[in-house]
Formats: C-alpha cells, sequence, structure tokens
C-alpha cells in the first residue's frame, strides 16, 4: 500500500509511507517502490529512504544506549544503596561498642556478634525491599507502558531484583559486622 501525507497547503517536499506486514525484505521493498515511482512519477526525486527502525534509532537513540544507561543507574543505585546500608550500619556498631565488648567479655563469641549485627542490616534490607515491592506493585500500570517483553509483575524479575539487594545489603554489613566481633573487652572497658 503506498500512503501519501498531505498537509492542508501543497509543499515542495512531498512524504511517502510504505507499510508492508509480515516478513518482508526491506531492501528489495524499498528497490521496488523506488521502480514504481520512477515508472509513474517520473519527476518525483527521492531524496530520502528510512525504515520505521531508523526514524526510531533517530528519535530516541539506539535501543543499546538507552539499556546500557538505565543499567549503570540501576548499578549506581544499589550501590548507593550499600553505601547506605553500611553508614546505617556502621553508625549501630559504633554506638554499640561498648555493649558488644562487655558482652565478648562475659563470653559471647563473637560469631553471635556477627550474627547480630548481619542480622541488624538484613532486617534494614528487608524493609526497604518490602517497601520496593508494595511501590512497584502499586505502579504496574504505569510499569506496564514502560517495559518491552517484561510483565510489570514478573516474579522472576522481582527476584532477581529482591536476591540483588539482600546480596548487597549482606555484603554492606559485613565490616561493621566484623569490627564489632573484634571488639576488645580490655579496651572497651579500660575507656569507661
Amino acid at each position: 500500500m503506498l500512503y501519501e501525507q498531505v498537509p492542508g497547503a501543497i509543499l515542495p517536499a512531498t512524504t511517502f509511507v510504505l507499510r508492508a506486514q509480515g516478513d518482508v525484505d526491506v531492501p528489495a521493498l524499498i528497490a521496488a517502490a523506488r521502480s514504481t515511482l520512477a515508472r509513474d512519477a517520473p519527476r518525483l526525486a527521492v531524496s530520502r529512504v528510512s525504515t520505521l527502525q531508523m526514524v526510531f534509532d533517530e528519535a530516541v537513540g539506539p535501543a543499546g544506549q538507552v539499556v546500557t544507561l538505565v543499567s549503570l543507574l540501576a548499578v549506581l543505585a544499589l550501590v548507593l544503596g550499600a553505601i547506605g546500608v553500611y553508614g546505617m550500619i556502621s553508625h549501630f556498631v559504633t554506638r554499640r561498642t561498648r555493649e558488644y565488648g562487655i558482652r565478648i567479655a562475659l563470653g559471647l563469641p563473637p560469631a553471635q556478634v556477627v550474627t547480630h549485627v548481619l542480622g541488624r542490616g538484613l532486617r534494614l534490607v528487608a524493609l526497604g525491599v518490602v517497601a520496593g515491592i508494595a511501590a512497584a506493585l502499586a505502579s504496574t500500570r504505569l510499569l506496564a507502558s514502560l517495559l518491552h517483553d517484561v510483565s510489570a509483575t514478573d516474579l522472576p524479575a522481582l527476584a532477581g531484583a529482591v536476591t540483588a539487594l539482600l546480596l548487597a545489603g549482606s555484603l554492606a554489613a559485613v565490616i561493621p559486622a566484623r569490627r564489632a566481633s573484634r571488639t576488645d573487652p580490655a579496651v572497651v572497658l579500660r575507656e569507661q
């Protein structure tokens, strides 16, 4: 089918849109359109031929670049979140250093101190994950318009995000947890 876009006034440039359905050999279709125009309208000059994908790439940019940019922003958000968890847990450990020193002096194994601090970090991350999933599910209509070939409530995607967040939160809490487990009771008791 050949469509001609004619605005309200006659312009020196005319646009023809060629629409094809199914699997079509695009170069062959363009060649056939050129030969048809040359035969039926020899005074028309074809100055530019582009596919819809080319028009889309010019308007939005190649999809690969958009995906790369969004991926980099997601990684940046994950790193910033991990830094935030690290800061919160580090502050928590600093405030409770004396308590950990006394508990270790009374016989608490350092592994239990690590477990306690990691549990605190994971509770913090779990709270954020629950809030994030609730927000994601609440905004499924908006998300559905932005996602291609993925449902807004895609369970594998949500599970992957939850796993990545829990892993990042756990790794962020490991350093403060190890620091808490290495608290020297003698130093803590002398400071008082």
